[in-house]
């Protein structure tokens, strides 16, 4: 067995996005919260939100937001596995 602050961060991040993927609801609230400050159950799945992704202003729904949010932790797991493949003992996440 091994462990790391990397191998941890990894598998965090894909657990996250495993358990979004599989419609875990307290995670999906946890995440509206921690980057909105908004209760996700607030919302019905088709109300329209602006939002700022990447620095463009959006109007996207609340389901449209949600796998947004899925998207950004796979592709965000992507960029730690390859920071951690690099072994130069750094993890570099850039916007």
């Amino acid at each position: 067995m091994k462990i790391n602050n990397s191998i941890v961060l990894e598998s965090a991040m894909n657990e996250v996005a495993a358990s979004l993927s599989n419609g875990f609801h307290y995670i999906r609230d946890g995440m509206w919260w921690s980057l909105f400050d908004l209760d996700r159950e607030e919302y019905g799945d088709d109300d329209p939100i602006e939002i700022e992704v990447d620095g463009e202003i959006k109007t996207l729904s609340a389901l449209e937001i949600d796998k947004l949010i899925l998207n950004k932790c796979e592709d965000l797991t992507v960029d730690i596995d390859k920071s951690i493949k690099s072994k130069n003992g750094m993890v570099l996440v850039l916007n």
